[in-house]
């Protein structure tokens, strides 16, 4: 790898999709790999939907459309955010984006189903994407059952891997740059290639 890299260069290791021989992958690729093998296995699907959504933050904290209208992404929240939004074909919306970032809270620190008092969660694979309660959850056990948000952990991985082929789609068609705030230096050295 041989001194600093170029943008250009630290996007192609970043989005490089790994072919599954050379012995090197990024960051964003494990991810992947792994998230994409556990759901596959079918038998730790949060664990698997947990891998999915820390690509989304890991997606936003790296890199952005050149043109993008998310510039604030140093907070996870944002990264996160501003990944789902700016990657996904339109087909979800900023309190859906808001409700898959506080699951993936809810399992990252806890792993539990219930975050900030925002959301208490049930899981499923058949329901769409993300079902947003019509009595959002003050926080009480008293409307704990009345105001679940349903997401469907099959759709996660269909919608993160979605994502993840949009932005290298992007990137091919020279649309992509590093996030805000991003150097090429740091986007290879914390995501570029691992053995």
């Amino acid at each position: 790898m041989g001194g600093k890299p170029t943008e250009k260069e630290a996007l192609d290791r970043f989005l490089e999709e790994w072919d599954g021989h050379r012995t090197r992958k990024s960051t964003l690729e494990a991810g992947l790999r792994d998230a994409r093998e556990t759901m596959k296995a079918g038998v730790a699907l949060w664990l698997a939907t947990l891998g999915y959504l820390v690509v989304v933050e890991h997606l936003g904290s790296s890199i952005a459309r050149q043109s993008t209208v998310y510039p604030e992404r140093l907070a996870s929240e944002a990264a996160f955010k501003a990944a789902a939004l700016e990657f996904s074909d339109g087909g979800i919306a900023e309190d859906e984006a808001e409700a898959l970032y506080s699951l993936r809270c809810a399992l990252g620190h806890q792993y539990g189903l219930r975050n900030r008092r925002r959301h208490i969660f049930t899981l499923d694979q058949v329901s769409p994407l993300v079902v947003l309660p019509t009595i959002p959850w003050d926080g009480t056990r008293s409307n704990a059952s009345r105001s679940q948000t349903v997401v469907n952990v099959r759709e996660v991985g269909r919608f993160v891997e979605g994502l993840v082929s949009n932005a290298r789609r992007d990137h091919a068609a020279g649309l992509v740059a590093l996030a805000p705030g991003k150097s090429a230096e740091d986007l290879d050295l914390f995501g570029g290639l691992y053995s």
